[in-house]
């Protein structure tokens, strides 16, 4: 196999090898640079199929790697979308991530780290992967749906929501109001936009959501 590497970042040239033997190389290759440099990125091309993929991402996460790094170099504090400790939540702290808590999955904890593709991509997954397959879907479109919302939050106060929830709810608000519901901070602006166009200022009124 031919190797290119910068540091943290490697690209493979797996010579047309069996990819389960590639995507093992490459495996300990990226934990040996994640080790000396606390990031490692290797690329394989030329390869072949790799197997079952969960295999060399179990490799790494039973190491805790993401998170044992850091421990290990000192640091502190990490990134709140990276894991959380024994009782689900999200941590900072990696010693809590080790003792008894986990790596977050994709969608993390808040929209700044993408959490609103958690969900959603599972469904889009299950729908294609279903509807490529030929297989009868549409009657279980909803199963997945009632399996994310009936889940038990780890906020009693923020349920599980899917996409499409906020919107049906606010519009439910709406519905309720009698009319768009606007924040008090776009009223104001409005008005002063009326006022210094000499315009007339559309009638609103107080609701409570």
């Amino acid at each position: 196999m031919g190797i290119e590497a910068k540091r943290m970042h490697c690209l493979v040239d797996g010579d047309n090898a069996m990819g389960v033997i590639t995507a093992i190389f490459c495996t300990d290759l990226a934990i040996k640079l994640a080790r000396d440099h606390g990031i490692g990125w290797v690329v394989a091309a030329h390869s072949n199929h790799y197997g079952i993929c969960a295999h060399y991402a179990n490799k790494m996460a039973k190491q805790g790697f993401v998170v044992e790094v850091a421990d290990r170099k000192g640091v502190s504090k990490i990134s709140n979308a990276w894991g959380a400790d024994s009782n689900g939540l999200s941590t900072t702290n990696p010693k809590s991530i080790l003792n008894g808590g986990g790596l977050l999955p994709l969608g993390t904890v808040d929209e700044a780290s993408a959490a609103y593709k958690g969900t959603g991509l599972s469904m889009m997954v299950d729908l294609f992967t279903g509807i490529l397959a030929g297989k009868a879907w549409g009657k279980h479109v909803g199963k997945g749906r009632d399996l994310s919302t009936e889940a038990n939050p780890v906020n009693p106060e923020q349920p599980v929501l899917v996409p499409g929830d906020p919107e049906e709810a606010h519009s439910g608000m709406c519905a309720k109001a009698g009319g768009i519901v606007y924040p008090t901070h776009i009223i104001e602006h409005l008005k002063t936009v009326a006022h210094n166009y000499k315009i007339p200022m559309f009638v609103f009124k107080e609701v409570n959501k």
